[in-house]
């Protein structure tokens, strides 16, 4: 539940991409997403789901159930952190000059 407080601001963000806004607000807004998203949806979802997954699954991988609930924590993790690297890395295209050229021999 906790990983939905980022999603009023995603959709922000998308209206002003749509509309071609990209003032301060649309800075702001990208840096409470950054700031949001690995609070909540790396630290919420990855670490504090991640410890009641394996408290209630244990090291007895034994039951299919147990082995499939962490196995699709598993997957959530790898993806909240694959799309917070991608945050940050438009976070910093964004606020360092230079960044987004790419580099020509």
């Amino acid at each position: 539940m906790m990983c939905e407080v980022t999603q009023p601001l995603l959709g922000l963000r998308y209206y002003m991409a749509k509309y071609k806004y990209f003032g301060p607000i649309f800075t702001v807004n990208g840096l409470a997403i950054l700031v949001s998203w690995w609070v909540f949806r790396v630290g919420g979802y990855v670490l504090l789901q991640g410890r009641s997954v394996f408290n209630s699954a244990g090291l007895m991988m034994d039951d299919p159930l147990r082995v499939l609930m962490v196995v699709n924590w598993g997957i959530g993790g790898v993806l909240q952190v694959f799309w917070g690297a991608k945050i940050l890395m438009g976070v910093l295209k964004f606020l360092v000059p230079g960044m987004n050229k790419k580099k020509t021999k």
